[in-house]
C-alpha cells in the first residue's frame, strides 16, 4: 500500500511540473511585424522605434514595459496634438491589445523612446523585449532606418 501511495504522489508531482513548465513556456499570441528605428542625427542619442503589434489571441494582452539588450533605456510614449495645435508627449504606462487586435507604433503617435541610444549604420539592429502584464516576454530586433 504505501508503495501504491509513493506512486501515486510522485505522479501527481510529476503531473503538476508538467504542468507549470507548459504554463511558463507557452508563448504570447502577440505578432511583432515591421519594427524600425529611426536613425538619428550624429551625436544626438535619443531616437524612436516603431512596429506594428497584433494579438491572434482570444484573451486581451497588456504590454507593461519594453527593454533592449543594449546599455539604453526605453519607454513606450504616446504623442498626440493638443488643443493649442502643439505636439505634446507623455509616456504610456501600459499599451492594450485586444483580442485580434492590431495597433500601430508610427510617428507621431505611439512609439518606444530610446533614450542614449547606441550608435548603428542604416541597416544595423538593436534587439528588444516586450514586457507582457502576465509575465510573458517578446522578442523583436529594431532596424535602423533613415526617416
Amino acid at each position: 500500500m504505501a508503495g501504491y501511495l509513493t506512486t501515486v504522489a510522485c505522479s501527481l508531482i510529476l503531473s503538476v511540473g508538467r504542468a507549470h513548465v507548459a504554463i511558463a513556456a507557452s508563448p504570447a499570441p502577440l505578432e511583432i511585424s515591421g519594427p524600425w528605428l529611426r536613425l538619428p542625427p550624429p551625436g544626438v542619442k535619443v531616437t524612436a522605434g516603431y512596429m506594428t503589434l497584433h494579438n491572434s489571441g482570444n484573451t486581451t494582452l497588456t504590454i507593461t514595459g519594453i527593454s533592449t539588450t543594449k546599455p539604453t533605456h526605453v519607454e513606450l510614449h504616446n504623442s498626440r496634438l493638443t488643443k493649442d495645435g502643439q505636439m505634446s508627449m507623455e509616456q504610456a504606462h501600459a499599451v492594450t491589445v485586444a483580442p485580434g487586435a492590431t495597433v500601430r507604433l508610427a510617428p507621431a503617435g505611439m512609439h518606444a523612446m530610446i533614450f542614449d541610444a547606441p550608435t548603428l549604420a542604416a541597416g544595423g539592429t538593436l534587439d528588444f523585449t516586450l514586457e507582457l502584464q502576465d509575465g510573458r516576454r517578446v522578442k523583436g530586433a529594431f532596424t535602423a532606418q533613415r526617416p
